[in-house]
């Protein structure tokens, strides 16, 4: 009687289990490709400088393409250049980066001098910074460290003040993955993107003598990528900032973000 108990029961235990398994899906982000490497690959994109709210500014539109070129050692690792050409309308194009990359999934690396905001921040020693390899999207994971790098005693020349300043600040860069997707246009065709923010602090103070003044630099970068095709759009948050100098005034900057978006391709996995 048992025996027959059992064979009845079974096919409810299978039942159950299936029904476990698919509330619980198995997380495949490292089975998907968001950053296509293969040699020839190429995306072609729109950039646009936005104004103070963050909208873009339609006069300032150019062309930036990116090819993927073959793999060779880069930093102790085998990566693959991404070379970047620019043009204005009406002119050639010109080689105007060229930065390199590595995927091991669920992680994507680049080098430090690739999210170096260069534009924003208006004289600090950036150059300082060493160029590393670090993690610019980890598809499994919800927020890492990108890098940091403490500034000591270093001579800095502010626009319009005649004078040189010492500046000692520590530089972080903190990234976060957003949970959800958001929808990207590319011509006709709508795609679920991911989006990876990259929060710049740069905190510290800069030195007059025996003046010291508090310096507090906060950038935003965003990353959109779409599976099997990458990244498809790029933003740098535009930003106000002031330094307060005392007896010689406060500075204020005015940085300009920009946007870059991916209007076509042509990629192999």
């Amino acid at each position: 009687m048992k025996k027959y108990v059992l064979l009845f029961l079974l096919p409810f235990f299978f039942v159950a289990c299936s029904e476990d398994d698919n509330n619980n899906p198995i997380d495949n982000s490292t089975e998907k490709n968001y950053f296509p490497l293969k040699p020839g690959n190429y995306w072609f994109y729109e950039k646009y400088d936005l104004d103070m709210q963050n909208q873009i500014k339609p006069d300032t539109k150019r062309n930036d393409s990116v090819v993927t070129a073959s793999s060779i050692t880069y930093l102790e690792k085998v990566a693959y250049p991404f070379v970047q050409y620019s043009w204005m309308i009406n002119d050639l194009p010109i080689e105007t980066a060229r930065y390199h990359f590595y995927y091991e999934k669920p992680k994507l690396y680049t080098e430090t001098k690739y999210v170096l905001p260069t534009n924003a921040v208006f004289g600090l020693p950036i150059d300082k910074i060493e160029n590393k390899w670090i993690v610019l999207a980890d598809f499994q994971a919800t927020n890492w460290d990108v890098f940091s790098h403490q500034f000591a005693n270093e001579t800095v020349q502010l626009p319009n003040l005649p004078i040189s300043l010492k500046f000692n600040a520590n530089y972080t860069v903190k990234a976060t993955r957003n949970a959800s997707t958001t929808k990207i246009s590319i011509g006709n065709n709508s795609f679920d993107a991911v989006e990876v923010v990259l929060n710049h602090s740069i905190k510290g103070n800069l030195s007059y003598t025996i003046l010291s003044f508090p310096i507090e630099v906060l950038l935003v970068q965003r990353f959109y990528f779409v599976e099997n095709i990458g990244l498809v759009k790029t933003i740098l948050e535009s930003k106000t900032i002031e330094i307060n100098l005392g007896t010689m005034g406060t500075q204020q900057f005015d940085i300009e973000g920009y946007q870059k978006n991916l209007v076509r391709y042509n990629v192999s996995k």
